[in-house]
């Protein structure tokens, strides 16, 4: 089975093919954009809630298992673009 890594370059690609600007990301995730960009610098990797969030919805994007320390997460069948469409519907309620 092909595993994606959760890497600072699949942070920015599922960022920018969501069509989501740094702070787009950041204000959905509940963390500084400072931290957005210190992800996709790999300067420091996601944890906590953001990690898990970021692990869920770039698995189902890509349609392939993101391999984590904690485990495998599952990948289902959607775009950055669906995805982004249901948190933003999901935070303005």
């Amino acid at each position: 089975m092909e595993y994606q890594e959760l890497t600072p370059e699949a942070i920015k690609n599922f960022r920018k093919d969501g069509g989501l600007s740094q702070q787009n990301l950041a204000l959905i995730l509940g963390v500084g954009i400072a931290t957005i960009k210190r992800w996709e610098k790999g300067k420091i990797n996601p944890s906590g809630t953001a990690a898990a969030i970021l692990n869920t919805v770039i698995a189902a994007s890509l349609g392939k298992p993101i391999k984590t320390d904690a485990g495998t997460v599952c990948a289902g069948i959607a775009t950055a673009k669906e995805i982004y469409e249901l948190l933003k519907k999901v935070f303005e309620e």
